[in-house]
């Protein structure tokens, strides 16, 4: 079991990943999805909040973290905004542009596609009920792994957990 949630892990959000994100990095892609999943209206978020996200996830430092942004935000990708927060004259808030949502929904698009892929390639191996288990078993999983890090994604906005 382990070496199946490892595999995975690794090369199927590897795969997921990069069919999603086209040509922005890893970090980039990582900052927009974070955004839709659990930025405020899917569209904004402090910096702060993004930096403590990614140190988590990615072992990023300050540095890396504002190079990805400020590559989103130049003109020539024009995906976010980093703006004043109303709150706090010294935070930042990172803001999806128009442009940004769009790409966004195209990431989804793209996600979503591959999944239909592979749900394709499995209904040649298993039946409509083996699949239906295998879905309930790892909603199941999200559920235990919520429990155990009730910091995780889908915990914080549930309305993404249909994705999961």
């Amino acid at each position: 079991m382990l070496e199946i949630l490892y595999f995975v892990h690794d090369k199927g959000i590897s795969a997921l990943g990069a069919t999603m994100r086209g040509p922005l990095s890893r970090t980039q892609a990582a900052i927009l999805w974070l955004i839709r999943s659990e930025g405020e209206d899917s569209r904004s978020m402090l910096r702060k909040d993004v930096a403590r996200r990614l140190h988590n996830w990615f072992d990023l430092g300050s540095p890396a973290i504002t190079t990805a942004l400020q590559g989103l935000a130049h003109p020539s990708l024009g995906l976010l905004r980093l703006i004043e927060n109303a709150d706090s004259g010294r935070e930042k808030k990172v803001l999806l542009t128009a442009k940004g949502e769009r790409f966004v929904a195209s990431m989804a698009a793209q996600g979503q596609h591959l999944v239909r892929e592979l749900l394709a390639d499995v209904e040649k191996s298993l039946s409509v009920d083996e699949i239906a288990a295998g879905l309930k078993f790892l909603r199941f999983s999200v559920s235990f792994f919520q429990r155990i890090n009730p910091g995780s994604l889908s915990a914080k906005n549930p309305a993404r957990a249909r994705f999961l």
